[in-house]
């Protein structure tokens, strides 16, 4: 064996040895990399240029507007692809929320199909919509993403902490429309204009 080749093996034994030692520098290391990536993120300054002047660079180099038009088709791609994933998830689950949102009729069972494909449609209503609710705090984050980097650190702070705020607001105004609004709404529409419906019967009963 000669030196050349003793180098490669001891340099390959080394490290074998302290790999562990590496990897667990690495994890250690990598929230702080990323908080600082974060940190930079936040704090970063943009450039300010009136309107005129942008809109000039802009018409002289039109890729600074392809590299936006590109930031925006991965945020967009990535929203789809979260979109997705969360109708996925609440597809598991359809039956027994389009069961909830029933109770005030007497549940699933009380709902009568008048078209042979209504009961799939409304499966998949349910499923899409709330797999957008449920992938709403997501969407937002990628519109921030999107606009963080042309907004004052300021602006951008409040607009990162804006979104949980957001979310539950959405939930309230949600759950206030479901127990607070819905049972008097059914009351007025199921008996619009003297016309007893049969969920109206039914409502009558259960009640």
């Amino acid at each position: 064996m000669g030196v050349s080749d003793m180098r490669k093996f001891l340099r390959g034994f080394w490290r074998v040895i302290t790999f562990p030692f590496r990897l667990l520098a690495w994890v250690i290391a990598l929230p702080i990399k990323e908080f600082k990536k974060l940190r930079r993120f936040l704090t970063y300054e943009p450039e300010e240029r009136p309107v005129s002047e942008a809109l000039a660079d802009t018409i002289k180099r039109p890729s600074t507007l392809l590299e936006h038009v590109d930031a925006l088709r991965k945020h967009l791609a990535r929203m789809l692809i979260g979109l997705f994933i969360c109708v996925a998830i609440v597809f598991a689950f359809t039956p027994k929320l389009v069961n909830f949102f029933a109770q005030p009729i007497g549940g699933i069972s009380a709902l009568k199909a008048i078209d042979v494909t209504e009961s799939v449609g409304v499966f998949m209503r349910v499923a899409l919509l709330e797999g957008l609710a449920l992938a709403s705090s997501y969407l937002a984050f990628e519109l921030w993403l999107f606009a963080a980097p042309g907004l004052k650190p300021r602006a951008r702070m409040l607009g990162l902490l804006s979104i949980p705020l957001v979310i539950v607001f959405f939930v309230v105004g949600m759950a206030f429309a479901h127990f607070i609004l819905m049972p008097p709404a059914l009351k007025f529409l199921l008996n619009f204009m003297g016309f007893r419906s049969f969920h109206a019967l039914l409502l009558t009963s259960v009640s």
